[in-house]
């Protein structure tokens, strides 16, 4: 059988210079890679054998630093910060689950945790601020998926529905691409193929009678410099959307695909 294409997900900074992205693939693999926006460039970081949940993920506005959550082999969960694009910590938390887990940037020198660890036993090396989760809006004390729309409405999204009340547990954002068409993304939970419990995707939905286009591939994408880029399998594409919502100019920027698992080493 043929496996299925390595998975992606994408953290964008205000630093066009330093982004992310992470590839998933074989299970329990994962890779993060340096993204330079300015010239669509990349940088192989680390490899890790284990899980890394996306929506526990966040990068800091000058795209240095990021945050995340990591479940690792023995079962061992952690939350760590790392200097971009490496999974080596600068600091580190022993969690005790994956419920909660990560955090959120405030700023490029201080973040916080999206909820609690012994902080006797954590080790923080990495000389940025950690916020109390007392004062820090409510980041320490919500549902992961509440995390990650507050990383969505810090970035320009706008909260569209929610439509938990029916069952189907799908959250909305709207960001705008144009005049004329609105890129939304769905965050949905269940249970898909090849998917974690949770999982987004995308619609592209013209503006005054809400015409609608599915784009049931698209695992992750936004808005950048009036472009459209997204992930699909296994592949980073960059386009633009015309006035009747057709992709044109469409750049393949990166193929992810046949990456295999290799140690390496952080220079720091």
């Amino acid at each position: 059988m043929d496996r299925p294409p390595a998975r992606l997900f994408c953290a964008l900074s205000q630093n066009k210079e330093y982004n992310i992205v992470l590839r998933r693939g074989p299970s329990r693999q994962v890779a993060v890679f340096g993204w330079n926006r300015n010239n669509d460039t990349f940088q192989l970081g680390q490899w890790l054998k284990g899980k890394i949940y996306d929506h526990r993920l966040d990068i800091s506005p000058d795209g240095k630093h990021f945050i995340y959550l990591a479940l690792g082999r023995g079962g061992k969960i952690w939350t760590a910060v790392s200097r971009t694009p490496y999974f080596k910590a600068v600091d580190f938390y022993p969690w005790s689950g994956t419920w909660g887990g990560g955090g959120i940037f405030h700023n490029s020198r201080s973040y916080a945790l999206n909820g609690s660890c012994q902080i006797e036993e954590a080790r923080r090396e990495s000389g940025l601020s950690l916020i109390d989760v007392e004062k820090s809006q409510g980041v320490g004390r919500v549902h992961h998926a509440s995390l990650y729309s507050q990383r969505l409405l810090r970035d320009g999204w706008s909260w569209m529905s929610s439509s938990v009340q029916t069952g189907d547990h799908t959250t909305r954002f709207d960001k705008q691409y144009s005049k004329n068409w609105i890129l939304r993304k769905c965050i949905k939970e269940g249970t898909r193929p090849n998917r974690s419990i949770e999982f987004e995707y995308h619609e592209l939905v013209r503006v005054g009678d809400g015409l609608t286009k599915e784009m049931p591939d698209w695992e992750w994408a936004e808005v950048d410099d009036n472009m459209l880029v997204w992930a699909e399998h296994g592949c980073l594409y960059r386009a633009q959307l015309d006035r009747q919502g057709m992709l044109v100019r469409q750049k393949l920027i990166h193929d992810f695909k046949d990456y295999i698992f290799e140690e390496r080493v952080a220079p720091y």
